[in-house]
């Protein structure tokens, strides 16, 4: 990769960026003291962070299976194997949760992820058609701003 192709590339994932954070807005913010969601999904935005503060604390703490949790229904306990875990969430907060705050880090990562989808299907689109035409950064902006993470940041 020249340093050209790079310099496009991170002015690309620049603006997916900029379009994450307008997208979530008035998250951002708020980055350190809210967490998206609304009453009538049960604010299931509050697990996650949960989630995230169970993984480290089962893991580091009481040296326990992640997956399975007597602080729910105690004293019999829970196993969350089929629970909504979003391991990927937790793995990645475990070395920032000494640090940053459960909200921000929760956040940060959903915006990241929005960002990051945003430059994944700019890379997708430029494989599949690259061929026939040149890809423009543009070119997956109709998905970015779909219904689904729209509704969800609406207060």
């Amino acid at each position: 990769m020249t340093k050209t192709t790079a310099k496009i590339h991170l002015l690309i994932i620049g603006l997916y960026l900029v379009l994450s954070l307008a997208l979530t807005y008035p998250l951002p913010l708020h980055l350190t003291t809210h967490v998206p969601g609304s009453a009538t999904w049960a604010f299931d935005e509050y697990t996650f962070l949960w989630n995230m503060w169970w993984f480290k604390y089962s893991i580091f703490d009481l040296q326990t299976n992640p997956f399975y949790s007597s602080f729910i229904f105690y004293p019999l306990g829970v196993s969350l194997v089929l629970y909504t875990y979003h391991l990927h969430n937790a793995l990645l907060s475990v070395p920032l949760q000494p640090f940053l705050a459960l909200a921000t880090i929760n956040n940060s990562l959903l915006i990241g992820s929005l960002t990051l989808s945003g430059y994944g299907t700019f890379l997708l689109i430029k494989y599949l058609l690259y061929s026939r035409m040149h890809s423009d950064w543009p070119s997956p902006l109709p998905l970015a701003p779909s219904p689904l993470p729209k509704q969800s940041f609406r207060r």
